[in-house]
């Protein structure tokens, strides 16, 4: 069995959850440009693109309101995410599985909070990990918000050539709820 450095599993990680959030960012615009579109504004002669935001579209990050508990549920699957503690539980297709500390990758992104966790596995014939949208929710008082997200498998190739590509996506819709 091939063992690779451990400073190397780090890099290879961090460079994994990048390459998901583009992926997900890229994702997003394909299935709804209009959050995204901009407007023009006159400015100095000039016409400056700027992104149209209106109040109640302005977000504050989940921290910042005291939501610490999250709630994820799609088809087969159920999710939590703790942020005071940094744990993550996962009951789904893959199994059931606790992750914390380390083992959570977190990582802001223009879209949200990307969680990211790689589920045990060989690196011989793959690893599959799982990130997970988190968007900024507004919480009113001391209850529970709820939105809508997603999540993406995504099936890393191992040594051992089998499809043509090196990874593999696989997205499945949640309904999240937020709570203090």
């Amino acid at each position: 069995m091939y063992v690779l450095p451990y400073g190397f599993k780090s890099v290879w990680r961090h460079a994994l959850c990048g390459l998901c959030a583009l992926l997900l960012l890229s994702l997003m615009l394909f299935h709804a440009p209009h959050v995204f579109a901009s407007t023009s504004l006159p400015y100095g002669g000039n016409r400056l693109a700027i992104q149209t935001t209106h109040s109640s579209q302005m977000r504050m990050q989940p921290s910042q309101l005291g939501a610490n508990l999250f709630t994820f549920t799609g088809v087969h699957t159920f999710i939590t995410y703790n942020m005071a503690s940094t744990q993550f539980y996962y009951q789904g297709p893959q199994g059931k599985q606790t992750w914390s500390g380390n083992n959570v990758n977190v990582q802001d992104s223009p879209l949200g909070t990307l969680i990211t966790v790689f589920f045990p596995g060989n690196p011989d014939v793959g690893i599959v990990s799982l990130t997970v949208l988190l968007p900024a929710v507004d919480l009113i008082s001391n209850a529970p918000a709820h939105f809508e997200t997603f999540a993406m498998y995504a099936h890393h190739r191992g040594f051992i050539l089998i499809p043509p590509a090196r990874l593999t996506y696989t997205t499945i819709a949640l309904h999240g709820t937020a709570q203090p």
